[in-house]
């Protein structure tokens, strides 16, 4: 697969991990095994690479937008996702877990502890 490969809507759809259903359609054509296998490879990376961290610090938009800009300065954080209703964040990147308590801590929402 070059750099120039397009990946059709219904190639991400038969992979399953969009979690766009309502976007994608499902025309009859097929997808090659090479295509189906980047896929698995890559949304099986994006998991191993995801950590979620529980916040009850976490009550509002602006708590939301402090954490993703806090933790997206970070080297190795790909994506900041913070859930409000959840008080959950996910940070998906190559950061370690140490890091990200630590940064949580320093911008004021603590994290609890998961051993």
């Amino acid at each position: 697969m070059g750099s120039g490969t397009f990946f059709s809507a219904s190639f991400v759809a038969a992979c399953g991990k969009t979690g766009r259903s309502k976007f994608v359609k499902r025309p009859s054509n097929s997808i090659t095994q090479e295509e189906k296998a980047f896929w698995v490879m890559f949304h099986k990376r994006s998991l191993r690479n995801a950590r979620v961290f529980h916040v009850e610090g976490v009550s509002c938009d602006h708590c939301k937008h402090a954490i993703e800009e806090a933790l997206s300065e970070i080297e190795g954080v790909d994506k900041v996702n913070v859930d409000v209703k959840r008080k959950d964040v996910r940070v998906v990147g190559s950061v370690s877990q140490e890091k990200v308590y630590k940064v949580l801590i320093e911008t004021g929402y603590p994290p609890e502890w998961n051993s």
